[in-house]
């Protein structure tokens, strides 16, 4: 049992101990005393039975090495030794300060401190260098910083050090020595013997990091960094540290080569390379205008393209990236040639790591449903050669170097390694692990176990021809009937005329094929006499081998099975020939058919086979004559319908044989039907062409047939707006319609489905690479884009050669209906084009490396600049997706200044959200703090109608918060002083909104005069318009007239379109209660239309409600619903709650006057519920208040009404809210006078109190309104003289007024007992 050496012991008689510093699993480290030199040492002590063989080896090995170094880069050597109980121990110097790995953990290093590290690491390189070492594990952990001086650098850690001239190497096959993220290629690919050359790469890695923050080749797993590693780029250093000089760009570019003889050849070049930066690294750290880059050169240089990628690891493996070593059992050299000669059968490329992983390549097809077929095979092979490996298939995104996909589908493997090892034991981990997206594109064509991961890949089902169910439910053929009557009238006619028939099918992949073939194959079977039917299917990786398809059908048909013994197969040949082929002929038939099938001859007539072997035309009349003979034996027994699926993979003797038994016999009962992809033309040029071929292709599903299939997966879920989305989006491809069907049962619909994506990036992947160059630079500006525009990202001239090859890349896209010229095209002298189809555009887009979607879209930025592209949102979208982030936060406040000066509320509170989460990106500046306070005020300014009064109280406070720092620090502009203007403003602005006329008007009134002494005009626009709005808000119609007039001379200096509106309607309203009646609604009905006009719903909401609220209190109860419904529509739209809630409040009372009592008190009920977000206090809550108590009067609810007003009364006397203390006095005073009629000096007292309010205000038209309904209170009382008085006094008010009109109205309302 081990014992921990305890501080104040001494160890082998020199180092007494002081404190342990570490442990392991094999060892510990202890700081000591040194007896014999003074000085404090490391020792590391090695434990005999925690470590083995080859970790003492090293250990050893590790003590040899550093005992021949004298050098102030290299960890010192001070003793080391074998204890009596065989543990080993090392002594160094103690080491205090902190390694680089630590340090890098506080951020990227500057550039000289950069250059400066690598400059002394490179001098201790050289010392071990010359001793013939490699030290095989260079990483920031073993750079040790003493004291954190990184002039002082000490290497570490020579465990794994070797000699260039060693031939013993401790280690075994599959064993990874060395930092995965700092290995060299040809230690990732295993090499033994290494050169000074990986140390060069592995400080790179290092000096790159320093520069980045991130080492080059990082991945989450193990195999994905060793495939980076040999054979992906790191993203160029200028574009994680822009200011970093080219020299050093390209000095990181040399030490980062791929192959040893291309980089530097010794530490001596390295440090003479860097001695160069001193002048350079000067100039960098100068403060200098950015530079430009160019963007433009080689936009899609590194396309990215759609691969399946199967990746083996021996199962043990667990894929710790993190490990410095990696133990695991390989096959062997000879068990890794035979896999690899068994995978040269599949179109890919494969090759073995470090690690003993296999990684295998398959290439881009134009069907992503091709190429996981491909890669399942290559997976499944994989698995049956070397049943130990865990195996992965995944399919995604990636980048292909040296015949190797890297990238995220790499990665994507691996850690589907990782996640399938965790969730299935490996007992059964029988099968192959798949990814979510290869697992869909592989259903229906391979048995599946469903995994949370994705599922596990068992085995393939060759013969599988079922239907595929869709969310569990059949899936009905629809939109057929036209091809399958056809296909039918040809059996028929086959059948019934006994006359050979011949029919291709064909249609792109997706088109519905297979689902037709199935349809076709299950009426068929319905038939009365249903036909023999003799099916065979094209493969992919047999195109083209002799009779390849007819034989896999004929092997199928006569249950032939390569399983079975090679007498097993002949015995059941020779049965399936004995009921049609003539006796005579049936050895010669058994022959033939068996060669055709590939089965050796046993029972057959082997003389005649040898003979024919010799000659190639005569071998194949005989399969000929063979197959005719037994086509001719089974049409004499019935009907024979021949399915031949995926034509385009078939071969030209399986051709030729149904060419000759079409020809041969025309009056059998012989039916042909083929499926096929459009290229089985250019595959079989006149296929079949003499016998009068009719062919049958697969137009897009309609939209009646998209929608029956729609509702009748989906049912209740198929809403109208759905099925037409969903039809939209699938073009009528049927296969996109399913998985957009299976998307939406599956509840997630909210990005395209991954199998379409797919799909389509195989496609775009397939283009020649014209075209697809255009299609993705294309992408980079949407759905539309001018050519002119594509040639700016491609660098293409204005005029040449380069620029016609352009052109007829586009021509090339719109004759295969990927793009279609525009109509309407901005630009008069160029024409527009755009993708036919939105999936197209997104699948060209994803295939973007993210170096070419930054570049591009900061080209397509400039370019829009420059043609006059005038959307800030089009701009600003382009800058954010390039990486340009200052374009892009001027751009939002761009758009939110737009926005808000036509009123767009929720979009400019959108933008300038937007706007506000790009401040932390930008530098630190005065003029960051400067913007912050701006977008708070803009944003406060906006949520006073939405949001809650806290949350705008909020803006406001830190606000005023960022303005002192500014003051504090002394650094405050006049621009600043007029922003602490602009926030006094707001809150005076927020306490008038909220029902605090008069302490708004005394901020307003102040600032009104300091901007008048500036002169500023915008600010005394805003001032009077809101100084006249809170007296229109107490209701003191005479103060309030003047301000606005004032304001509306002013209305030039305005900004918005909404500021404008608010001063028109205010006005409008104003003074059509103030008695100018016929003025307030002429300038109101003119306000409506211009907003009308605008468009704009916050701007309609505010000008329908101020028009409403006119109504109202001037008596035109038929117009108040009308226009208050419409002010309560656009509001909502708007998300402008505080109108929203007037608007509740005039509707419902407007319904209340009408006799709607019900449908009045569910509005009032409305409004209520939006108080609480406003702290409960809003503009005109008291006029809204008096309301309830005048609608409690006309409902007959006298005690009610009395009983509200008589407490408002109280409340609005002290708060000088004289708009709605009229009301209350009035409803008081009419509802004790119907109480009671006899009792009449109270009511008198309290309508004469209301009178005098209203006319001290200037409230006329309210005060005509009270003399009618006094006037008919008194006729009620029998007081016929007052009654008369009054009436003629309200009369002559609604006369003066202009309006006569709506005096039947007033007499209406005033009978309300």
């Amino acid at each position: 049992m081990y014992q921990p050496l305890g501080p104040g012991s001494v160890f082998a008689e020199r180092f007494e101990i002081v404190r342990p510093a570490g442990s392991g699993g094999m060892g510990a480290v202890y700081q000591a005393h040194d007896r014999l030199t003074g000085e404090s040492v490391a020792l590391k002590l090695l434990h005999r039975t925690r470590s083995g063989e080859q970790d003492r080896e090293r250990f050893a090995r590790e003590a040899r090495l550093l005992a021949e170094f004298r050098h102030s880069g290299i960890v010192s050597y001070v003793a080391d030794g074998q204890l009596p109980d065989g543990s080993h121990y090392l002594v160094m110097e103690w080491l205090a300060g902190e390694d680089l790995a630590a340090r890098l953990l506080r951020g990227p290093l500057s550039i000289r401190e950069a250059v400066l590290l690598t400059d002394r690491v490179a001098e201790a390189l050289a010392v071990i260098h010359q001793r013939g070492i490699v030290h095989r594990d260079l990483k920031p952990s073993n750079i040790f910083l003493p004291g954190g001086e990184l002039a002082r650098v000490k290497l570490l850690d020579f465990g794994i050090a070797r000699r260039f001239a060693a031939t013993q190497a401790v280690t075994q096959t599959g064993m990874v020595l060395g930092t995965p993220e700092y290995m060299a290629p040809e230690q990732a690919r295993g090499v033994r013997e290494l050169l000074p050359a990986a140390d060069f790469f592995s400080l790179g890695c290092i000096l790159y990091e320093c520069l980045t923050g991130q080492p080059p080749f990082f991945a989450d797993h193990l195999a994905a960094v060793l495939v980076r590693i040999l054979f992906d780029e790191p993203k160029p250093v200028e574009l994680l540290r822009p200011e970093a000089p080219t020299m050093l760009s390209a000095l990181l570019a040399k030490m980062l080569k791929k192959d040893p003889s291309h980089r530097l050849s010794d530490a001596s070049a390295l440090r003479g390379e860097l001695a160069k930066f001193d002048e350079v690294v000067e100039l960098a750290l100068a403060p200098t205008v950015a530079r430009s880059v160019p963007f433009f050169q080689a936009f899609a240089a590194q396309e990215q393209r759609l691969f399946s990628v199967v990746l083996a690891v021996p199962s043990d493996d667990t894929l710790a990236a993190s490990a410095a070593e990696q133990e695991s059992p390989s096959l062997s050299e000879s068990g890794r040639r035979e896999l690899l000669d068994v995978l040269a059968t599949i179109r890919g490329h494969a090759e073995f790591l470090a690690n003993g992983a296999l990684v295998v390549t398959v290439p881009a097809m134009e069907s992503a449903k091709d190429q996981a077929v491909l890669a399942a095979r290559a997976a499944l092979l994989v698995k049956r050669q070397w049943p130990a490996a865990c195996v992965s298939l995944a399919t995604g995104r990636g980048m292909m170097q040296e015949q190797t996909t890297v990238g995220e589908v790499v990665e994507l493997a691996a850690r589907l390694q990782s996640t399938g090892q965790d969730a299935v034991p490996t007992a059964e981990r029988t099968g192959v692990l798949l990814d979510a997206l290869s697992a869909r594109l592989l259903q229906g064509r391979f048995v599946q176990t469903p995994q949370s991961f994705g599922a596990m890949l068992v085995s393939e089902e060759r013969e599988a021809d079922g239907e595929r169910p869709l969310l569990g439910k059949p899936t009905p053929c629809v939109g057929r009937e036209v091809e399958l009557t056809i296909l039918e009238g040809q059996l028929q006619r086959c059948q019934e005329e006994s006359e050979a028939r011949v029919v291709l099918v064909t249609g792109p992949p997706g088109t519905g094929k297979s689902r037709l073939r199935h349809e076709y194959l299950r009426r068929t079977a319905m038939l009365a006499e249903p036909p023999i039917v003799l099916s065979g299917r094209g493969d992919l990786l047999a195109a083209g081998a002799p009779y390849g398809i007819i034989g896999q059908a004929l092997k199928q048909f006569m249950g032939l099975h390569d399983a079975a013994s090679v007498k097993e197969q002949w015995e059941l040949l020779d049965a399936s020939l004995v009921p049609t082929v003539a006796r005579v002929e049936h050895s010669r038939v058994a022959t033939f058919l068996g060669e055709l099938c590939g089965i050796p001859c046993l029972l057959g007539d082997s003389a005649r086979l040898l003979a024919a072997r010799k000659d190639p035309r005569a071998l194949h009349d005989e399969i000929r004559r063979a197959f005719i003979d037994w086509l001719a034996g089974q049409c004499a027994t019935g009907s024979l319908l021949i399915i031949l699926d995926d034509l385009q993979w078939g071969d030209t003797l399986s051709i030729g044989l149904i060419d000759s038994a079409l020809q041969e016999l025309p009056s059998a009962p012989l039916c042909v039907a083929a499926f096929a992809r459009p290229e089985v033309h250019t595959v079989f040029p006149r296929l079949w062409s003499r016998h009068k071929l009719q062919e049958v292709p697969i137009n897009p599903l309609g939209r009646k047939a998209c929608e029956r299939l729609i509702r009748q997966v989906l049912g209740v879920q198929a809403t109208a707006p759905l099925v037409a989305r969903l039809i939209e989006q699938s073009q009528g491809n049927a296969l996109f319609l399913e998985e957009l069907i299976r998307a939406v049962g599956e509840g997630s619909l909210t990005e395209q489905p991954e199998t379409i994506v797919a799909m389509l990036q195989a496609r775009v992947g397939r283009f020649q690479t014209g075209p697809r160059r255009v299609a993705l630079a294309a992408s980079i500006f949407g759905s539309t884009f001018l050519p002119s525009g594509v040639a700016a990202l491609l660098d293409v001239a204005p005029v040449g050669p380069e620029r016609y090859e352009l052109a007829a890349s586009i021509n090339s896209l719109v004759e295969a209906e990927v793009l279609s010229p525009q109509s309407g095209s901005p630009y008069a002298n160029e024409r527009q084009y755009g993708f036919r189809h939105a999936l197209i555009r997104d699948a060209a887009y994803s295939l973007l490396t993210d170096k070419d979607v930054s570049s591009g879209h900061l080209a397509a930025a400039r370019f829009l600049e420059q043609t006059g592209e005038k959307e800030p949102l089009v701009l600003a979208e382009h800058y954010r997706r390039g990486g340009d982030i200052e374009q892009t936060f001027s751009l939002y406040l761009r758009a939110a200044s737009e926005a808000s000066r036509m009123s767009a509320i929720p979009e400019a509170r959108q933008h300038y959200s937007q706007a506000y989460g790009l401040l932390s990106e930008l530098p630190e500046s005065d003029e960051r703090l400067r913007h912050r306070v701006d977008i708070l005020l803009k944003q406060s300014r906006l949520g006073m109608f939405s949001s809650s009064m806290k949350e705008s109280r909020a803006k406001l406070d830190e606000a005023q918060t960022v303005l002192r720092s500014l003051s504090a620090r002394g650094v405050e502009t006049a621009a600043d002083v007029q922003r602490a203007a602009w926030i006094e403003f707001f809150a005076g602005l927020k306490n008038y909104y909220f029902g605090r006329p008069m302490e708004a008007r005394g901020s307003f009134e102040r600032l009104y005069a300091a901007a008048e002494a500036a002169g500023d005009k915008h600010f005394l626009a805003i001032l009077a318009q809101s100084i006249g709005s809170t007296f229109a808000a107490q209701g003191v119609l005479g103060q309030c007239i003047p301000w606005l007039l004032r304001a509306a001379q002013l209305q030039e200096y305005m900004e918005t379109d909404y500021e404008r509106f608010r001063s028109d309607s205010s006005t409008a309203a104003v003074l059509a209660m103030s008695g100018r009646y016929l003025d307030g609604l002429s300038l109101s009905g003119r306000t409506v239309t211009r907003a009308l006009e605008s468009k704009q719903s916050a701007s309609l909401a505010l000008c329908y409600m101020n028009r409403a609220l006119m109504l109202r209190l001037c008596g035109e109860q038929a117009a108040v619903h009308e226009a208050a419904t419409k002010a309560l529509s656009y509001a909502e739209k708007s998300g402008e709650l505080l109108l929203a809630h007037s608007a509740c409040c005039i509707l419902g009372w407007a319904c209340c006057l009408a006799g709607r009592f019900d449908e009045g008190k569910r509005f009032l009920l409305q409004s209520k519920q939006l108080v609480p977000s406003h702290d409960g206090q809003l503009i005109f809550a008291d006029c809204f208040a008096a309301a309830e108590a005048d609608i409690a009067l006309r409902e007959g609810d006298l005690n009610l009404a009395i009983t509200l007003a008589s407490e408002l009364v109280p409340r609005f006397r002290t708060g000088e809210h004289f708009l709605g203390l009229a009301i209350s006095e009035q409803v008081w005073g009419l509802a004790l006078g119907y109480h009671d009629l006899t009792q009449s000096r109270e009511s008198d007292l309290h309508l004469s109190i209301a009178l005098q309010v209203m006319e001290r205000t200037e409230q006329r038209m309210t005060a005509a309104a009270l003399r009618m309904a006094w006037a008919h209170l008194c006729h009620k009382r029998g007081d016929t003289s007052n009654a008369e008085q009054l009436r003629k006094q309200a009369l002559a008010q609604y006369e003066a007024s202009g309006c006569m009109h709506i005096v039947a109205d007033i007499e209406q309302l005033a009978a309300f007992r």
